[in-house]
């Protein structure tokens, strides 16, 4: 086919969708659904990817935890043996700044979270924080863990913890929420109707998993929050090395460590787990996996529905242009001809239908990154080149048929066809 008669097929082409515009945007509406949600979804999960790596590496690279539980997502419900673990207890952790050499801190701490219901309120005077997590930590938290940054004032002494002191460090958000004018440092709170005073706020962090934060952290001593709630004592326990390369030596440490304090047979798994900040990596790759496939499954159906559109209305198509097309042949157009321009009408349709798909996408992710700052979105150039490529492809593949037909058509019969 010369360049000449590839340009005369593309404009006849065009032209007949210009004829018909309404019919050709009901006819695409499909796959512009399509592939709205899989560029949607890909530019959400592409934004809270970069923000996850950012949190990961904020917790650096020289810490890891330890808790009673397996760690990971979980399918169906906790086994029997996994309930009925053993907690750690203040011995352990006692017991391993004694003899873990390679540990630099051994930090434990307790979680009081709302789950159902209000359990746990944070007020100040008419005032109140939503969503608190309110955590018994000991003095080196802060420099255990990565992220835990004093904006203001100051963090726990021993004595804090040694004396059950009413005193409490606010994450950013709920300092926020709690004193939006006034400076938290000396007020008095109330957590559950008892007083405690604000010795110090933490800085701003990212929310990570769509809500969870330090900027909802409630810190409180691990002596006062062991006196308050005696009956939450499922202790997780951070440590940190003073160098990186000694990371993996020191969980094999201390594995071994909680196998001898816990009293694991030889010849049994571990009953607890430990785990690094790369652990959220995997644990996140894990969720976007699971909804990038769902995501997938709906997109298809679109795209499918739309390809079915398609097929119809070029069938539609054809059986209006079978003069036409006599016409075309009698003058000299040979099947290919008729065929290609057939397929290129398929498959400018789906494309304009991938393209309207790509904008209406970006449209959504500024009014995601508008109305929810929360949850960030960015578009990826990756995944706009596989919407577009797969609009194409199935105005290709559907519009095959139809075009096949057409280019096998008799055009003495044709000419005669009413």
């Amino acid at each position: 086919m010369t360049w000449a008669e590839l340009r005369e097929t593309v404009l006849v082409a065009m032209g007949e969708l210009h004829r018909h515009k309404f019919r050709s945007f009901l006819t695409v509406l499909g796959v512009t659904i399509g592939v709205l949600a899989v560029i949607t979804i890909a530019a959400i999960i592409h934004g809270l990817n970069a923000s996850v790596m950012d949190r990961v590496a904020a917790l650096g690279s020289k810490g890891f935890f330890a808790i009673k539980y397996d760690a990971g997502m979980r399918m169906g419900h906790m086994s029997r043996e996994e309930r009925q673990r053993k907690d750690f207890t203040y011995t352990d952790v006692v017991a391993l700044r004694e003899q873990a050499r390679l540990v630099q801190e051994v930090s434990p701490f307790l979680t009081a979270r709302s789950v159902f219901g209000d359990a746990y309120v944070v007020k100040y005077r008419n005032e109140r924080a939503e969503n608190p997590i309110i955590r018994g930590v000991e003095a080196n938290f802060a420099d255990t863990m990565g992220t835990v940054t004093v904006h203001a004032g100051r963090f726990f002494t021993s004595v804090d913890s040694e004396r059950s002191l009413r005193v409490t460090v606010l994450g950013y958000g709920i300092a926020q929420a709690l004193f939006p004018v006034e400076d938290p440092i000396g007020r008095e709170i109330r957590i559950n109707g008892i007083p405690f005073t604000v010795v110090g706020t933490l800085d701003h962090q990212e929310s990570l998993f769509g809500g969870f934060s330090e900027d909802n952290y409630v810190l409180l001593p691990y002596g006062t929050f062991r006196k308050m709630w005696s009956e939450l004592t499922d202790i997780a326990i951070a440590f940190s090395v003073e160098d990186a390369g000694q990371i993996e030596a020191a969980m094999e440490e201390v594995e071994f460590l909680l196998r001898k304090l816990r009293r694991v047979p030889y010849n049994k798994p571990n009953n607890f787990s430990l785990f690094t900040a790369n652990f959220l990596v995997d644990l996140w790759n894990q969720l976007t996996f699971v909804l990038f496939v769902i995501t997938i499954v709906i997109a298809s159906i679109g795209l499918m529905v739309g390809g079915i559109g398609v097929m119809n209305i070029m069938l539609v198509s054809v059986k209006e242009r079978t003069r036409e097309i006599g016409v075309r042949k009698a003058v000299g157009a040979r099947p290919r001809n008729i065929l290609f321009q057939f397929v290129v009408e398929a498959v400018t349709l789906t494309t304009l239908g991938g393209v309207c798909g790509v904008a209406a996408a970006a449209l959504v992710t500024l009014l995601i990154n508008l109305l929810v700052p929360e949850l960030p979105a960015q578009m990826s150039l990756y995944w706009i080149g596989i919407g577009v490529g797969v609009s194409m492809s199935v105005g290709l593949i559907f519009g095959i048929w139809p075009a096949y037909k057409a280019s096998r058509l008799d055009p003495i019969r044709c000419l005669h066809y009413e």
